[in-house]
């Protein structure tokens, strides 16, 4: 039993099970109850059955505590169906004397500069008791204002995985942790640290004097770097590369260096020329290679250079010969898709899904000519490309524009709006347009149901701790299937292969009784469709 008045009250026992009494008066006559307890893990509701009418009613009821905070409201009801609510009751229950101090951090990590190219990092430290932890970018940000968990639930050891990191950037992230008690750090725990920038490799190369991992100022703004108008033909003996030159006066040359394999974005010309070969220095705008084999890919680096020999960032065109049989096969540019067969990627093995989605992205990213866009299509490459938060090449809006209006085999049946919406999923978990085929190959993935290859686990982190959980009321179980489609879908937009506009209908008006309003974003989208077919329930 409760021996006190007080809103708050703290309660130590081995046991749980707490017996809480009171009273209700009324001029006509208390007919029932009901009380709500809300705990830390969610809440749950309990009405008692209507019992006599009694002007002055004795209540009791036996509940079971959760460690920390437990709070209690309760509402009463007379015959005429006028309806009474307490105050809140808030119930601290502890297994020992009661905890009045909040957590503290240790063993942060990491810390200093990061390797030039590292794209992701755990980050990690340890409390002194068991707390939840949540993080802003913002420091000075109450527990209450975090809106990013850090932990999925009450821990010692803390621990989350960060991507999209960049080079030459610097992060830092402000931490506040909650024990069982609800006691809070009140100033920020940090993790700081910082992406080196690519070094800049000195001496000769291409044709003496110094390189520089800088834009040489040959280059207009429109190509951003880089030259213009790339393409590749293939035949069964060679690859024919051709491109525009910089129009300015300081140029001097191109240089192409060609590898068996792909290298980061962040390689300059002599990193490159230690790994592949350079076959071709000249003021031409066309390169044909013969020294080739049937059935090989070849990556072909160009670079652009400047007077002071300054070189350029690079443009690159993967590509390889065809056999007789594979002329329909596009890696560079052609029409044909050579495994046109498949119109949908659901229910295949991984390696149909890896080459048919290689296949596609190829023929999406170099393309590389001008689409005809419609009214719709038009209308959709206009909203999607303003989103860019960089300025977008020519071969990067073509590969937009073609996606959009024309498709692929297996995302025609998705239609030119959902296509703009499947990009527009992408924007949101990875925070960019796609720029390479790589990209594209992870776009065709989203737009047919399949785990993308890139990965951005604070996105997850945040379906998981956040969205998952103002849907369902509940943590997910990522051993569940249907818990863990959910939390997918969430994060990466996965597209159904089989649409139900029934299941989708039912699915907005939950979400905009969840959230009340319509789903505009394309995290809203991503959480409809997760509602509509992931088959997780409350």
């Amino acid at each position: 039993m409760i021996p006190t008045t007080e809103a708050t009250y703290s309660y130590i026992s081995s046991s749980s099970e707490l017996t809480i009494q009171g009273m209700a008066t009324d001029n006509v006559g208390v007919v029932k109850f009901s009380f709500l307890h809300t705990t830390e893990g969610g809440s749950s509701a309990t009405t008692t059955p209507t019992f006599t009418a009694s002007s002055t009613y004795s209540w009791s009821l036996d509940s079971n505590l959760s460690l920390g905070e437990n709070i209690f409201q309760f509402t009463f009801y007379d015959e005429a169906g006028n309806v009474g609510t307490s105050s809140y009751l808030t119930i601290s229950y502890a297994t020992s004397s009661l905890d009045l101090t909040a957590p503290v951090s240790s063993s942060a990590a990491p810390s200093g500069a990061l390797s030039a190219g590292t794209t992701n990092v755990n980050m990690s430290f340890i409390t002194n008791e068991e707390a939840f932890c949540r993080y802003s970018t913002t420091a000075g940000t109450d527990f209450d204002a975090m809106t990013s968990n850090f932990d999925s639930s009450s821990t010692t050891a803390h621990s989350l995985a960060v991507g999209s990191l960049t080079n030459g950037s610097s992060y830092k992230y402000y931490i506040r942790c909650q024990d069982d008690f609800s006691n809070t750090n009140d100033a920020d725990f940090t993790i700081s640290f910082s992406v080196s920038s690519p070094v800049s490799s000195g001496g000769g190369g291409g044709g003496g004097g110094r390189t520089s991992y800088v834009s040489p100022v040959v280059i207009v703004e429109e190509y951003q770097g880089k030259l213009s108008v790339l393409s590749a033909e293939i035949t069964e003996t060679s690859v024919i590369v051709s491109w525009i030159n910089p129009e300015d006066n300081d140029f001097k040359e191109t240089v192409i260096v060609r590898t068996g394999s792909e290298v980061p974005s962040f390689y300059d010309y002599e990193a490159l020329l230690a790994l592949g070969e350079k076959v071709y220095e000249g003021d031409a705008e066309s390169f044909t290679d013969t020294d080739v084999s049937q059935g090989d890919i070849y990556y072909y680096y160009i670079f652009s250079v400047n007077k002071d020999d300054e070189y350029s960032s690079f443009v690159v065109i993967k590509t390889g010969t065809t056999t007789q049989e594979d002329d329909d096969m596009a890696l560079a540019g052609g029409n044909g898709y050579k495994y046109s067969e498949y119109k949908t990627l659901a229910n295949v093995s991984s390696s149909i899904v890896e080459e048919v989605s290689h296949d596609e992205a190829y023929n999406i990213y170099n393309r590389n000519v001008e689409v005809d866009l419609n009214e719709t299509s038009n209308r959709l490459y206009i909203f999607i490309i303003t989103k860019s938060t960089k300025e977008l090449n020519s071969q990067d809006k073509f590969a937009i524009a073609y996606f959009i209006h024309d498709g692929t085999p297996t995302t025609n049946i998705l239609g030119a709006g959902e296509r703009a919406g499947v990009i527009n999923s992408y924007l949101s978990v990875f925070e960019d347009l796609p720029d390479s085929a790589a990209d594209w190959k992870d776009v065709v993935k989203i737009a047919n149901g399949r785990w993308p290859e890139q990965r951005n686990l604070e996105k997850e982190q945040a379906a998981e701790a956040t969205h998952f959980y103002n849907i369902y009321q509940r943590n997910p179980n990522m051993d569940s299937q249907f818990d863990n489609a959910a939390v997918t879908v969430i994060t990466y937009g996965l597209r159904p292969a089989d649409r139900n506009m029934d299941s989708e209908k039912a699915a907005i008006k939950i979400f905009k009784n969840i959230f009340y309003h319509d789903p505009s974003s394309a995290l809203d989208w991503d959480i409809v469709r997760a509602i509509a077919y992931s088959g997780a329930t409350r």
